[in-house]
């Protein structure tokens, strides 16, 4: 549902999300993390300082 005022319109009315649309959401972010290795504190800072030059 759009609102408008006059011929422009200023609002648009969307259904909220239900709790089982968020979580599937939510586990569909999680599951490329959770098949991924874990990165250890080396690996972190080596990509944190990749392409300075020291």
């Amino acid at each position: 549902m759009i609102i408008s005022r006059g011929n422009d319109p200023i609002a648009k009315l969307s259904r909220v999300r239900k709790d089982s649309d968020l979580t599937a959401l939510i586990e569909e972010v999680r599951a490329p993390r959770a098949r991924a290795k874990p990165v250890t504190t080396e690996e972190i800072l080596a990509w944190k300082h990749e392409g300075h030059r020291f």
